[in-house]
């Protein structure tokens, strides 16, 4: 996993890298399971992914009866995208859950106040933890970018099927109309978009997560963090992606243009919607029902950077916070 983050974004900081103590010492916490463990959590692993893909295939035949139509992305998102809308509800509520009580875990070990007064300590601790949130989840993450990746090679396949008329006739009515090239940058930035979302996604709640610790003071108060940071999680999760269907759906008319922008976005960024960008049929009835909709892909990957900023800001926070908390 930090092979993908070096690829990303170059070299790591000092604070992700294998060697460092922090790092090192937060991995060490979580032992090396047995090979019997690990052949236990294997299996689970492929019974929970092949889960999975039985429900794509419920949900997308409507119980058996009617067959998947459409071009072949057609078909592979109609398999895959609520497996994956799944797999990122799955993911924040993991990453919120495990670091809410970061902090609790180190006063249980007796080792708060001695990372208190190391220099730097608390920042570091903080950000190695989080590190450790995406070695933690790896699988997860494979999952969900495969899956992702899979869906924009199907979509380049049907784009190219057709000899380049896909896009047209797709983007064909929307407000405002663009020209081929344009929509070509668009449908790049909302794949690029798609792709970094679980990253930054997992990032922002495994931050949050960590400064959230920094009020827990007890084994009651960790529970009640924990446990209304998840149902919230849940709740805004399910409310962003019933919305963002209802515009979709033409039903939403009556809202002001900025309020089912917002929802919109908001869905794309915390409640797995950007996953409809890898479909075009999906996505063009999202352009057309929503003035301006054809640009809600840029605007999901200007809020993914926004989320990885906001993410380095949580751990600032809850930094300054543990300086000031015994």
């Amino acid at each position: 996993m930090t092979g993908i983050f070096h690829f990303l974004i170059g070299e790591l900081p000092v604070w992700a890298r294998r060697e460092h103590p922090a790092l090192r010492m937060e991995q060490a916490q979580r032992g090396r399971p047995s090979l019997g463990g690990r052949f236990v959590r294997a299996a689970v692993s492929l019974a929970a992914v092949a889960g999975l893909l039985v429900i794509g295939v419920i949900v997308g035949t409507d119980f058996w009866r009617r067959p998947l139509t459409g071009t072949l992305s057609d078909q592979a998102f109609a398999i895959l995208s609520v497996p994956l809308v799944i797999l990122n509800l799955v993911m924040g509520i993991s990453a919120l859950a495990t670091t809410v009580g970061f902090v609790s875990e180190l006063r249980a070990r007796a080792l708060w106040d001695m990372v208190r007064v190391t220099a730097n300590g608390i920042d570091l601790a903080l950000r190695a933890r989080w590190s450790v949130t995406f070695v933690r989840f790896q699988g997860l993450l494979v999952l969900a970018i495969g899956g992702r990746l899979l869906l924009i090679a199907l979509l380049l396949w049907d784009m190219v099927a057709f000899q380049g008329g896909f896009l047209p006739l797709l983007s064909s009515g929307v407000t405002p109309a663009v020209a081929a090239p344009v929509a070509v940058v668009i449908l790049a930035l909302a794949m690029t978009a798609a792709v970094l979302l679980p990253l930054t996604g997992m990032g922002l709640d495994a931050a949050f997560g960590l400064w959230a610790s920094t009020f827990v003071r007890g084994r009651l108060s960790m529970m009640l963090i924990r446990g209304v940071s998840v149902l919230g999680r849940e709740a805004v999760f399910g409310l962003l992606l019933f919305g963002a269907d209802r515009v979709r759906a033409g039903q939403w008319q009556e809202v002001s243009d900025l309020l089912t922008w917002g929802v919109v976005t908001s869905a794309a960024l915390l409640a797995e919607y950007g996953v409809g960008f890898l479909n075009l049929t999906h996505a063009s009835a999202l352009w057309t029902a929503l003035p301006f909709g054809v640009f809600v892909g840029a605007a999901a990957l200007a809020g993914a950077l926004l989320q990885a900023l906001l993410a380095d800001q949580f751990l600032k926070w809850a930094a300054q916070r543990g300086q000031r908390v015994a």
